[in-house]
Formats: C-alpha cells, structure tokens, sequence
C-alpha cells in the first residue's frame, strides 16, 4: 500500500511500517491495549490497533503496526478491514442512529403507545427499544385519571345542582345518564387490563384488545 485509499469515507495511509486509518466513525471493537489485542486484516497482512487519536470533533485517527511474529497471544477480535467492511459499518451505525431518532420522537407520547394492541407494542419494543410493559403502565395511569375526572364530573352533575340538592331523590341529568356506561366500562377495562399487566406479561394488552381477543375465540369455537 504506497499510495493513500479509500474505503467509504475513511482514508487509509501507510507510513513506514504503520498504517493510519482516518475515519469520522468510532468503531468500539477497534481496541487499544496490550493483551487480546484486535488484529485488523489488511490485504492480507495482519496488523494490530497500537494508538487511537481524535485528531478534530470529526475524525479519529487509528494507528495499526504489523503483528509482531513473536507475539502469540490470540487476538481479541479480528477485522477484516475492506471497503465492504466499511460499507456494512456504516451502514449498521446508520441504523442505529435511525432507530434512536425514532425513539426519542416517540418517547414523549409513550403513554399513548400503551393504547396499541400488544403485537404493535412488541413491534416497537423490538425495533425502537420503547419497552411494552412501561408504555402499558404510563396508559393505565391516563386510564384512571379519566375515570376520576368522569367520577367527579357524574357526581357534580348529581349531588353539586342546588335544585338536586334541594329534592331527597336528586336526579340524574341526560349527560349522566351517558357518563355511568362508561363509568363502568372503563372500570372493567382498567380491571382487565391491569390484571394482564400483572400477570408478568411481555407486552400487555392494548386498550379493549381483551374484547377482541374474546371474540376471536368465541368466533373459532
């Protein structure tokens, strides 16, 4: 190798014995240290990482020395460095970098997510790292503030009218006369639900997805 190369973005020079490899991509398994060291295969020669440099906010500088002959110890990890190496790291650590920008959108509506059928969640767990059963809790939670909130505004409606007050029965207006279904909907769907999650499930149902899943069942028999 007389001549600098080029693998993707890095840019690869001999110098003497050395090899210095410029890259703007930090590569975790390109270890600097004394015993199992990483032994990066470069047309054909075997070399080994002696000195790791950031020469800006950018580019980091990785110095490579021909193995020594006498050294027998194994190597920690071994590298074939190529341009299809290149091509695939970049390629992976631009996967990477994609899936936590989807996480950290996705992160503020969690709660939200908690709302999705279990096989959507386990999707998102799996691809995006948004854990199923947390984003299930955070749901519960906006579950039973909005149960609290229906409670309060049924017995305002009831109890807090002066006229109601005033009568020994009270009365029930036509929005409560709404409201109590779905009182006690969501109670049974909060009570479901919750005891799913703690049934140590990986990825507890979504909301009312019991029911549905109920129906499927009821549908094969």
């Amino acid at each position: 190798m007389n001549h600098p190369k080029t693998f993707g973005g890095d840019r690869v020079v001999q110098k003497g014995e050395q090899i210095l490899v410029y890259t703007g991509r930090e590569m975790p398994d390109w270890h600097v240290r004394k015993y199992r060291r990483t032994a990066v295969v470069i047309d054909d020669r075997i070399y080994f990482v002696a000195k790791r440099d950031d020469i800006d906010r950018r580019t980091v500088r990785y110095t490579l020395e021909p193995w020594p002959e006498d050294h027998h110890d194994l190597p920690g990890t071994t590298v074939y460095y190529c341009e299809e190496y290149v091509r695939l790291r970049d390629r992976s650590m631009s996967e990477v970098k994609r899936r936590e920008a989807v996480f950290h959108v996705l992160r503020p509506v969690k709660s939200l997510i908690g709302f999705l059928p279990s096989s959507a969640k386990r999707r998102l767990e799996a691809s995006y790292g948004i854990s199923a059963r947390a984003a299930t809790f955070s749901s519960l939670w906006i579950e039973l503030v909005v149960f609290l909130a229906i409670g309060v505004v049924i017995w305002i409606d009831t109890f807090g009218n002066l006229r109601a007050a005033a009568s020994l029965s009270g009365s029930l207006s036509g929005a409560s006369l709404i409201l109590i279904p779905i009182l006690f909907f969501l109670l049974l769907e909060l009570a479901v639900r919750y005891g799913h999650y703690l049934s140590e499930a990986s990825s507890p149902y979504g909301f009312c997805e019991w029911i549905f899943r109920r129906s499927r069942r009821g549908t094969r028999h």
